[in-house]
């Protein structure tokens, strides 16, 4: 069943793809799978070849690490830690 909230859900990671991964070298394409109950995206990424998507996943990674560690910061800040 497709609902507002996976509609948004949705809407949200094709922006991500289009600001960010498309502009990566290598990248084919992007698809979107939702579970039959709503309450799952599944955003499945093809890239040229192996190469490309080890470099796009390190970079990922990367950032996700650097996300948490500012949001860690930020919490210690803001709690006096």
């Amino acid at each position: 069943m497709v609902t507002p909230s996976l509609t948004l859900l949705n809407n949200a990671i094709a922006d991500q793809v289009e600001q960010h991964f498309k502009r990566y070298a290598g990248f084919v394409s992007a698809s979107f799978h939702a579970s039959d109950d709503g309450k799952r995206v599944i955003n499945y990424a093809q890239w040229h070849s192996k190469e490309f998507s080890t470099l796009v996943l390190s970079v990922l990674l990367e950032i996700s690490a650097n996300h948490r560690r500012d949001r860690r910061a930020t919490q210690s800040y803001a709690t006096g830690e």
